[in-house]
């Protein structure tokens, strides 16, 4: 399959390197496979001629379940590319090329060059804050940009129905229960007033480079036109381990540095609140709304950490990776224990009278 697509390349290069003459000699810089609820559906690979940068990322569908996580990520890229703003897209790879090869569907993109925010932070966490601190700020400036351009006030209102499914799946205690029901009117208000927005979906460390071109984004296969505001921005601050060092015990070192973003009063509780406040200024959406879209942001991503991990299990094919824990079982109901976000929303439940804000 490589070779057949180095050859499609080649056979018409201006459309996978516009404004250039053309590769001098394709190599492969990188082969790797989707993990998660994807594993296996889909090959990225990045090709790179004799310059020192990479020049293009392919990625191969293989299953039908692929062709629909390439289709997504294409149909989002043309989205940024034909309604936002030079200011919004340019932080996007191009798309430039949809179609099949050798019978498997396949897209390419621009690469992006840089460093995985990820790697950067990962011995560096708040540790260094004035960076830190102007990295979450371009991000959060970026997001209110890329949320104000597409906000819109269609889409299906679902935070009630978010709710119902999370009940269904977690068992709650009477004070967790008492908690969300406390919210039923702030999330219904949520479906009645909040806009619709365009979001990531996977805007993890991983997702985002810095380089000499700025920020870029990468992995648009989860975004939605229909996301909830802060969404992608709860997600960087969620997808923390402060702690490196440390090993990552069942998800322990996220829950420390949840409770040390949203709980405790701090330089880094200062950070995650400033970046939060530049985003809902950004899009004068009322601090008032800030606690029920955390909720409601953890119970989306609970239901989907949920269907991720029974899919996992149909398929036999549990990652057996924290913080899901060694008795994450498909089989005898287990996956309602081990869950991230249901950890997390558990620590809110229990410990919201704390919450900064």
């Amino acid at each position: 399959m490589i070779e057949e697509i180095e050859k499609l390349i080649l056979a018409d290069p201006r459309t996978f390197f516009p404004g250039a003459g053309g590769p001098r000699g394709l190599g492969v810089l990188l082969v790797k496979g989707s993990l998660g609820a994807h594993a296996g559906r889909v090959t990225f690979l990045v090709f790179r001629d004799k310059a020192a940068e990479p020049s293009l990322a392919v990625k191969i569908a293989r299953d039908p379940a692929g062709e629909s996580l390439l289709a997504s990520e294409a149909c989002a890229l043309r989205f940024q590319a034909e309604r936002m703003s030079p200011a919004v897209s340019r932080a996007a790879p191009k798309l430039l090329y949809e179609g099949s090869c050798g019978g498997a569907a396949f897209i390419a993109e621009e690469a992006v060059p840089g460093t995985a925010l990820g790697s950067e932070m990962a011995e560096s966490l708040f540790f260094h804050g004035r960076k830190t601190a102007a990295r979450l700020a371009e991000m959060a400036d970026w997001l209110g940009r890329l949320a104000r351009e597409s906000g819109h006030g269609g889409g299906e209102k679902r935070a009630a129905t978010t709710a119902e499914l999370f009940r269904a799946r977690y068992p709650l205690t009477d004070a967790e229960t008492k908690f969300l029901d406390g919210l039923k009117g702030s999330l219904e208000g949520l479906d009645r007033e909040c806009p619709k927005v365009f979001v990531h979906g996977d805007f993890s460390p991983m997702n985002v480079y810095f380089g000499g071109e700025g920020m870029r984004v990468i992995d648009w296969a989860e975004s939605s036109r229909d996301g909830t505001p802060l969404h992608d921005i709860f997600f960087m601050l969620t997808c923390f381990a402060f702690d490196p060092g440390r090993a990552e015990e069942e998800g322990v070192n996220r829950l420390d540095n949840f409770s040390s973003l949203f709980f405790r009063e701090g330089k880094r509780s200062e950070l995650a609140f400033s970046t939060i406040k530049r985003y809902l200024d950004s899009m004068r959406i009322d601090e008032g709304m800030l606690r029920p879209l955390l909720v409601l942001f953890l119970m989306e991503r609970a239901n989907l950490e949920f269907e991720v991990l029974e899919r996992q299990g149909q398929r036999g094919y549990l990652i057996p990776m924290k913080p899901f824990g060694s008795d994450a079982k498909w089989a005898d109901g287990g996956l309602q224990r081990c869950g991230l976000y249901a950890r997390l929303f558990r620590r809110l439940a229990g410990d919201h009278c704390r919450l900064i804000f």
